[in-house]
This record gives C-alpha cells, structure tokens and sequence, in this order.
C-alpha cells in the first residue's frame, strides 16, 4: 500500500510541475519553435524533463526510498544533465560542449557510483568476456552512446516517453524476479513520472500535438537513467540479468543510431548532423500518423523487451540472444540502406522532371 502512495505522490507532482512550469516557460521563452525538421504549431514549453527529474528526486528524498549513498552519484549525474539540457533547450550548445557534459556524467557515475562494466557475459558460448583494465573507459563511451541514442529517438510526439516507460517496467520485472526489491521500486517511479509526462506529450483525443515537451533536458536524464540500471542490473555477483538482456531492452534506439551513423558515412554526411533519416521518420514518410508510427515502434520494443525476459525465465544462452542481435543489426542495415538508396532514386528523379 505505501510503494502504491509513493507512486500516486510521483505521478500527481510531476503532473504538478508539468502544468505550472508551462505558464512559466511560455512567459521567459523557454519554449521550442517550429523549424523545418519540427512539424507542431506554436511555442511548445520544454519543461518536461525538468518536471520529471524534480518530481523523482522529490519522491526519493521525502519518502526515503533510496539508502544506499552511492544512488546520489547517479544523482548529480542526472542533475548535470538536466542543467545543461535545459540550457541547450533554452540556447542552443556546441556538439563538443553537449559530449564533454555526458562524458563527465558518465564519469561520475563510474567512479563516484562505481556502476562499471566489467562483464559481457558469455557472448561466445563459453567463459564471460571480462574488460579488465577495459571496462572504465567502455562503460563510459558505452554511456554517452545510449544518452544520446535515446535523445535522437526523441522525434515525435510520445515516443522516448514510450520508449522510456517501457524500459524502465521491463528491468523493474529482472529487479523484482531478482529479489532487488529496491531497485524495482526507483523503476516503477521514474515508468510512473514518464508515463504521466506522455499523458501531456501524446496526441491524445482531438489533441493535434503535444502540449510539452521533454527537450534535450529530459531525453538526456532518461537515458542516463537506463545507463546506470541496465548496468547496475547485469553486472557484479548479484546480477539479475545478462549484458545482452539490455542490449534488447533498448534495442530500438541502439539499432536505430547505430545503423543511422553507418548510413550518413556512407553518404558522406556527419553523423551528428540533423536530418529526417530515423526510423520515425522513415515511418512517417512512409504515410503512417504520428501515433501510429509511435505504436508500431514501442511495440517493436515490447516485442525485444518480451523475448529478453522470456529468453531470462527459459535460461537462454546469451551467445544465442548476442548472435540474434547481430543478425537483426544486418538486417535493419540493410533494409535502410535500401530506403536511402531508394529515396535518393526518387529525389534524382524529381530534379530530371523539374530540369535541375
């Protein structure tokens, strides 16, 4: 009954902070415009992941959920983020600046934290692949690589927020099948904070678009946030879940900027350039709304989330499940290279008919 009011308290103050910060956002122009890779109407306030980060930690600190001293390295991490975040929103920031931030947030949530790496499990069949002297610097490029895979699938209305709440319920089942009891209640609360967040995010209804968003802010907390438990779940003697089951969980955005920088390389372009080439956007060019490009892409994620947990409950090897995910990596490559070229077709095409 107390974790239920822990999560009512949660949920009803970020929906608190979401509402009143909006009128203030609007007030100072803390708001995001349209642009030509931006299709709402209006100034947008970009308070939701300042809303979802103070309502967390309010719920931490006040209902004593958290013991263990080192959570406040992920703490201050997360609090970088947003600051930063929230300044890139409100005045754009330099690729390197953005980068030196995450990479020192990493930073403190290794060696402050001591969430590492050390383990990739037994990726070969045999004996578990250990980092050594490896596994400091791979976890933190392996964290400044998730921030910001899940801050470019923040594209459309609704989807890191769906992307978010999905991942954080599917390692809070390792945490509670586990017995990490504790680390099962933070996940609920930031699925709870996320989920009360898409209620404003998504077109809901007659809604034609969202009423905030999360920003660069929210995207980089989160995804910070997915760092520090997809580590802290499948390493050390208590893990509760193999490298690979998290690999799964946040396949979506891992394949999606993976393969979307191997395709800009191979056009010539930088991979941090903007563009309209993720896989929302392919969806979306494809003729599928908003929320249905948002469905079929969260669910694509349940669908990942779903077979790690299930291939946990069966014992699956997880050279089998590392394998999968290689083949699925070729495959999503190769059928978005094909819309590229294919894209690139159509566009050589219309210059011929215009007499470019």
């Amino acid at each position: 009954m107390q974790n239920f009011i822990i999560y009512c308290f949660a949920a009803i103050t970020t929906g608190l902070f979401i509402w009143s910060l909006s009128a203030l956002a609007i007030r100072i122009g803390f708001v995001d415009h349209p642009c030509s890779r931006k299709a709402h109407c209006g100034q947008v306030p970009l308070v939701g992941g300042i809303s979802m980060f103070v309502s967390f930690v309010l719920t931490v600190l006040l209902w004593g959920v958290v013991s263990d001293p080192l959570f406040f390295a992920f703490l201050a991490a997360s609090a970088l983020l947003i600051v930063v975040g929230a300044i890139d929103d409100y005045k754009s920031l330099s690729t390197r600046i953005r980068f030196i931030v995450q990479f020192i947030a990493a930073f403190i949530i290794v060696v402050w934290g001591g969430v590492v790496i050390e383990d990739l499990g037994a990726l070969t069949g045999s004996d578990s692949i250990l980092l050594g002297d490896w596994a400091v610097p791979f976890t933190i490029v392996a964290i400044v690589g998730v921030i910001n895979a899940f801050n470019m699938s923040d594209g459309i209305d609704g989807l890191a927020g769906g992307l978010a709440v999905l991942a954080f319920s599917l390692m809070s089942i390792f945490a509670f099948l586990g017995g990490q009891s504790g680390n099962g209640l933070i996940l609920l609360l930031l699925a709870s904070v996320a989920a009360v967040f898409l209620l404003f995010n998504l077109r809901i209804g007659k809604r034609k678009q969202a009423l905030v968003f999360m920003g660069d802010a929210g995207s980089m907390f989160l995804g910070g946030a997915l760092c520090w438990f997809a580590i802290t779940l499948s390493q050390g003697e208590s893990k509760v879940m193999e490298p690979v089951a998290a690999v799964w969980i946040l396949a979506v955005p891992l394949l999606d900027t993976l393969c979307l920088i191997i395709r800009r390389l191979r056009r010539g372009e930088s991979p941090c350039a903007g563009g309209r080439d993720h896989l929302h956007h392919v969806l979306l060019d494809s003729g599928f709304s908003v929320n249905k490009s948002v469905l079929i892409i969260c669910g694509i994620s349940a669908l990942f989330g779903g077979l790690a947990v299930m291939g946990s409950l069966w014992h699956v090897e997880a050279y089998l499940y590392f394998v999968s995910f290689l083949v699925l990596f070729a495959a999503y490559l190769w059928a978005m290279c094909m819309w590229d070229d294919r894209f690139m077709m159509a566009y050589e095409v219309d210059l011929e008919e215009e007499g470019v």
